[in-house]
């Protein structure tokens, strides 16, 4: 299995990658569930279209993402 940049597979992980800082409540995060797949490295975030590093996240106000 190939994973996306700065994603590494997990054969049990929870069901949802660390969202960029601000980005509450656009990923709902299940941690009963247990998913195989690939996740975000330790240090990257998930910024709705892939994993990047807290400083790549940009700014989120009222449903919009500014970089």
């Amino acid at each position: 299995l190939s994973c996306p940049p700065n994603t590494v597979y997990e054969i049990c992980a929870k069901a949802c990658n660390a969202p960029c800082p601000g980005l509450t409540g656009v990923m709902e995060c299940n941690i009963q569930t247990c998913l195989e797949g690939c996740m975000c490295k330790p240090g990257f975030f998930n910024n709705g279209t892939g994993c990047v590093t807290a400083d790549q996240c940009g700014c989120y106000d009222k449903g919009h993402t500014y970089k």
